[in-house]
């Protein structure tokens, strides 16, 4: 951000929830002065967050101070101070929300430093923006500063929005009356100042097609040359993250941030980085480069019809971009032919194929692209119109991002980028990722970081030792530093876990069946249908047992329909499927029903909450393991095995019990929750991996039998529920 809309922050003060005697007397010296000179003893960080949940439990009549709550803030808060890194685990039930965002206001007040808190789900950053925050500045600080920050396509551009009404655009996207409640809305957002423009806000039901045509376009928008910068939601709402003590944010937009020269988000002292096992999944996803062959044919589209539309370019210049064009256009389609020849012959069903050398006689491309973005770049003049310059900086970034593409690709560096073909319904991709992101984030990120999740660990092993410090001195985060922070010298990351106050062995079982076989892959269809139709029988016992209240996961689309075709036609039950409903809708219709069953894929797997017993069954139909195709699992399992590792159990078996974890998650969210969770996987009990799998899940009943599950559900009413 500019520096002009840096706005500083205080150096330091005592948080308005202390009193200033008590900490004084706590530190030995005056507490003020020790402020000033960041001097703060631990004994006095701690008090300052014990007074902070005493505050909070005064105003919030069922809060209930958890000793690991408490505990979490005062450590996160000692390594801010002390400038350490941190990595905890938090288990559900621990509070690590409230224990977190404590502890970054009192570094806040402490130090005058911003705090930004990235999530990796959107359910999460709004359940800290609309709930945990506000309850927050109404017990501890009325005055408290904070802000939501989304990628700037989430807001309304009032000049896109004016150029498709005035364009048509919209005719053939969206129906009359659709198109009146879009008008309704813009007119609110661009008089009601109030009102951040975001999309996330009381917006019309649209198709996301015509979401793209009113939200701004970073690459495109033509910032302070715009007639409506001055009341640009966008911008307007930067200016308040400027003033702002925390910033809510999420992963993607932290790393866009990382990786764009920081001119995204103002500056911050630390960070807080929860949901923290998924940071490096978006980070491989936005390190990622993606084409396909007709790409710069579109954009040729786009680039000829503004050299023809606007009269003011002519001669020369004019001339020279036609023919660079043409040139481009050209060798970028010859360069995709030469690959798509070259990998045919290796694709198989998965649709990719992985690029392990150049090959010869490839158009020099790079070099072309650069000099056309050299040629583009000379349309602009400070007279160029706000909708112009736009357009030239949108088609002028697309071009130098092909550039750095192509310069992937020319330079053909195998070692430290993965390159890979794909073939997606007619169209067919190259893409490539740079595999070095551990090393670049640790470059990137501020000095002060805490990684937190409920799911950050991985115990390699069958046997879980009941002592902390053992699984910590054994290993327990290892797999995550070396992903996160590979750089960290041993011993200089402050390590935590904090277990679950649930009572799991009474309020939870695991029933896991051995009859279910997971068919080979590659299986014929016949034994697939069979498995689908045992698979489906099995789920309509349970959810028969249970009376509805069950989320039943999938590890496909594929196996979701499969599923959903079957048991209509097995119960009574009203099954709601995530592939007709989407994911908001279906969870707000099994929401209103405890006697549904919800088919959700794996956007359903983690940062979903339903509260009660409306959730009391909980059916996972198969370990979540990655698709041994994907591209950048590959190269990281080769580079494993260079390392004389092994990936399955170093690379693919962790990711699998991160997200059966997760999933386990989702059933018991309070301590008066209770559940059964039902993994109709058998290979927990054929693989050797399976009792690893187990010792990573909380201590639970394990039920093999139908019988089992049955005489558990009479003991201890797990599955019982209220018919309000």
């Amino acid at each position: 951000m500019a520096e002009e809309d840096q706005d500083e922050l205080p150096s330091g003060r005592l948080p308005p929830w202390c009193n200033a005697d008590e900490l004084t007397e706590i530190q030995g010296d005056s507490i003020e002065v020790a402020i000033a000179e960041h001097s703060v003893g631990t004994a006095a960080l701690g008090a300052v967050c014990a007074a902070a949940f005493e505050r909070i439990g005064a105003a919030l009549p069922d809060y209930q101070m958890r000793d690991a709550q408490v505990q979490m803030a005062q450590q996160i808060l000692r390594s801010f101070y002390r400038e350490r890194n941190a990595v905890i685990e938090a288990a559900t039930g621990v509070g690590k929300s409230f224990a977190y965002v404590v502890a970054s206001l009192a570094y806040n007040y402490l130090t005058g430093e911003r705090v930004l808190i990235a999530t990796e789900t959107k359910a999460l950053q709004w359940q800290l923006f609309e709930k945990d925050l506000p309850f927050i500045r109404r017990a501890l600080d009325p005055d408290l500063r904070f802000e939501l920050c989304l990628g700037s396509a989430n807001y309304f551009c009032r000049l896109r929005y004016e150029q498709m009404i005035n364009e048509g655009s919209f005719r053939d996207l969206i129906e009359e009356d659709k198109l009146a409640e879009v008008r309704a809305w813009a007119g609110e957002v661009m008089t009601d100042f109030a009102r951040s423009g975001s999309r996330f806000e009381d917006t019309p039901k649209i198709p996301e097609s015509v979401w793209r045509l009113v939200t701004r376009d970073s690459d495109g928008c033509p910032a302070n040359r715009c007639p409506h910068y001055g009341n640009c939601n966008y911008y307007r709402e930067r200016k308040k993250w400027s003033d702002a003590q925390l910033l809510v944010a999420n992963h993607h937009l932290l790393l866009f941030h990382l990786l764009n020269d920081k001119h995204t988000l103002p500056e911050y002292g630390a960070v807080v980085i929860d949901e923290a096992h998924g940071l490096i999944r978006t980070g491989y996803s936005i390190f990622t480069a993606s084409f396909a062959r007709n790409d710069f044919a579109d954009l040729k589209k786009g680039i000829d019809k503004l050299l023809i539309s606007h009269t003011g370019i002519q001669g020369e210049l004019k001339q020279e971009i036609e023919e660079v064009t043409a040139a481009c256009l050209t060798r970028w389609e010859t360069f995709f032919s030469r690959w798509e020849v070259e990998t045919d012959m290796v694709f198989q069903n998965s649709g990719t194929a992985l690029i392990r050398a150049n090959i010869a006689d490839t158009p020099e491309i790079n070099a072309p692209l650069i000099e056309l973005a050299e040629r583009y770049d000379s349309l602009k003049t400070e007279d160029t119109e706000a909708s112009l310059l736009g357009t030239i900086n949108a088609q002028l970034k697309q071009i130098r991002k092909m550039a750095a593409f192509a310069g992937m690709y020319s330079k053909f560096d195998s070692q430290g980028i993965v390159y890979w073909a794909e073939k997606r319904d007619d169209r067919f991709l190259l893409q490539a990722c740079r595999l070095n992101l551990g090393e670049t984030l640790a470059d990137l990120m501020p000095e002060l970081r805490l990684y937190t999740s409920a799911t950050i660990g991985y115990w390699p092993f069958a046997d879980f030792p009941s002592r902390k410090s053992d699984l910590i001195q054994r290993g327990f985060f290892n797999r995550f530093l070396g992903d996160a922070l590979p750089l960290a010298e041993e011993g200089s990351v402050d390590c935590n876990i904090f277990f679950s106050p649930f009572n799991y062995r009474e309020h939870a079982a695991l029933y896991a069946p051995e009859h279910l076989l997971i068919p080979e892959h590659g299986s014929p269809p016949h034994v697939q249908a069979e498995y689908f139709d045992r698979l489906a029988e099995e789920i309509a016992a349970l959810t028969s047992v249970s009376g509805g209240g069950a989320l039943v996961l999938f590890t496909s689309n594929y196996n979701l329909q499969q599923i959903a075709e079957r048991l209509v036609t097995m119960t009574d039950l009203e099954v709601i499927s995530q592939l007709e409903d989407g994911v908001q809708d279906s969870l707000a219709r099994f929401r209103r029903n405890k006697e549904a069953i919800l088919l959700g894929s794996q956007s359903f797997w983690q940062g979903i909450d339903v509260a009660g017993d409306g959730l009391r069954l909980l059916i996972i139909t198969k370990l979540l393991f990655t698709p041994p195709d994907d591209p950048i699992f590959k190269a990281r399992s080769e580079i494993l095995e260079a390392k004389g590792k092994r990936p399955f159990f170093d690379l693919s078996l962790p990711h699998a019990s991160t997200m059966l974890r997760q999933a386990f998650g989702r059933l018991i969210r309070t301590e008066r929750d209770k559940g059964v969770i039902a993994l109709l996987d058998s290979r927990i009990w054929q693989k050797t991996y399976g009792k690893t799998l187990i010792a990573n899940l909380p201590r639970v009943q394990v039920l093999r039998t139908f019988a089992e599950l049955e005489r558990a559900n009479d003991k201890f009413g797990l599955l019982k529920y209220s018919q309000d």
